[in-house]
C-alpha cells in the first residue's frame, strides 16, 4: 500500500460545499454532520472525494474529538450528528445497547460473518493489530533483548521500562488486558500482571502519552494498535514494532448512522461510498495504517509481516459491557506517570 508522508492537522471543524446535478435524495441545505475519530487528513480526503463523486449539492460538516475530552463519546455523538465514523466495534456494540444507532445494511456487503454486525447497527471498515512499540536505544542501554512474546516483558532488566495507557481509558492498555485474558485466562493474567508489577509498570493517561514516553527514551516499551504506532515509528528511527508471536488482538474500526438523523438516505450513501473501490484508493494513498476489511488479507499491499499472526476473536459483548468488572477483577499496579 502506498503511504504518503504523515501530516497532522488540528482543525476542529471541516465544512465543505460542492454543487452538481442529481442524486437519489433531495437537495437540502441541512449539512450531513459527521463525528469522526479517524485522522483528520484521511477524513478530509474521504469527504472531499465523496463530494466530488456526487452530482448534487451537498453540505458536509465534520467535527473531531476535543483534545481533552471530559464527556463520553457516546454522549457527544448524540448531539445532532448523523454519522459516527472511526469508532471501534466495542464502542458501537455499547452504543447499540443504548439504542442510539440506526441499522443500515449496505448492498452486496462482502464482509466475513465474524466481522459484521448481523443487525446492521454498524458497518466494519478497517482492521489493525495490537503490537509492542520498543525504543531500540533504550534496549541497548539496558542490555535487553528485543521482546518477541508477551512473556518476554518480565524480569529485573525491564525495571521501570514498561508503560501502558490506563485501562479505564478503554484504549490499548485495556485491549492488552482483554487480549491476554482471552488468550490464557484470568488466572494466568493475574499472575502475569503480578510479575509486571515487580518491574514497576507505569500507566499513562492515554495511548499517545505512553507512546511519547517511549519515543523520548523515558520508557523502553509500550503496547499500541498499529495505526497509532506507525505514524511515530516512521519519524523516529529508534522505534520499532514487534508483533507478539503467540498472538494478539485486532481492532476493528467502522461507521454507523446515529438514531435521530434527518439525513438517513444521505448517510447511507456516504457509507456506501466508504465501501467503494474509490474510497479504498484514497486509503491506499493515505497515512492511515489500517487494512480494509473488504480486501482479503492475502491481497494486502503493505504490512504482511504485521498482519500474518494469530488473532484473538474478541468477545465484543464481554469486552464492551464488562469493562469495569474486568478492570476491578485484575489487581493492577498503582504507579502512574
Amino acid at each position: 500500500m502506498q503511504k504518503w508522508k504523515l501530516w497532522f492537522c488540528c482543525l476542529p471543524v471541516f465544512l465543505v460545499l460542492v454543487g452538481c446535478k442529481t442524486l437519489g435524495f433531495q437537495e437540502t441545505t441541512q449539512p450531513l454532520r459527521i463525528y469522526s475519530e479517524l485522522p483528520v487528513s484521511v477524513t478530509e480526503d474521504f469527504v472531499n472525494d465523496f463530494l466530488e463523486s456526487k452530482e448534487h449539492k451537498v453540505k458536509v460538516e465534520v467535527v473531531y474529538p476535543p483534545q481533552k475530552q471530559e464527556n463520553s463519546t457516546i454522549n457527544i455523538v448524540q448531539n445532532n450528528y448523523d454519522i459516527w465514523l472511526g469508532a471501534t466495534a466495542e464502542e458501537f456494540f455499547l452504543a447499540d445497547t443504548k439504542k442510539i444507532l440506526t441499522a443500515y445494511q449496505a448492498p452486496n456487503l462482502r464482509l466475513p460473518p465474524a466481522l459484521r454486525n448481523r443487525t446492521g447497527a454498524w458497518t466494519s471498515l478497517f482492521t489493525t493489530n495490537l503490537v509492542m512499540v520498543i525504543n531500540k536505544r533504550v534496549l541497548r542501554e539496558r542490555e535487553l533483548e528485543v521482546p518477541v512474546t508477551w512473556n518476554d516483558l518480565q524480569g529485573k532488566l525491564w525495571q521501570d521500562g514498561i508503560v501502558l495507557s490506563k485501562p479505564k481509558q478503554k484504549q490499548s492498555g485495556y485491549r492488552f488486558i482483554t487480549t491476554l485474558w482471552q488468550l490464557y485466562g484470568e488466572e494466568w493474567l493475574s499472575a502475569y500482571l503480578s510479575k509486571l508489577e515487580q518491574t514497576q509498570l507505569t500507566f499513562a493517561a492515554s495511548d499517545q502519552e505512553a507512546l511519547h514516553l517511549v519515543a523520548t527514551g523515558n520508557k523502553a516499551v509500550t503496547v499500541l494498535t498499529l495505526d497509532e504506532a506507525m505514524r511515530e515509528v516512521l519519524k523516529n528511527s529508534e522505534l520499532s514494532i514487534v508483533v507478539p508471536k503467540e498472538g494478539t488482538a485486532r481492532k476493528i474500526t467502522g461507521v454507523a448512522i446515529l438514531a435521530g438523523t434527518k439525513q438517513e438516505e444521505l448517510s447511507a450513501t456516504f457509507i456506501d461510498y466508504l465501501l467503494s473501490k474509490r474510497a479504498q484508493n484514497i486509503l491506499d494513498k493515505s497515512d492511515y495504517y489500517v487494512w480494509p476489511l473488504l480486501v482479503d488479507s492475502s491481497d494486502y499491499t503493505w504490512g504482511h509481516s504485521y498482519a500474518e499472526t494469530f488473532l484473538v476473536q474478541d468477545d465484543l459483548r464481554w469486552c464492551a459491557l464488562n469493562a469495569e468488572e474486568i478492570i476491578n477483577k485484575i489487581q493492577l499496579p498503582k504507579k502512574s506517570n
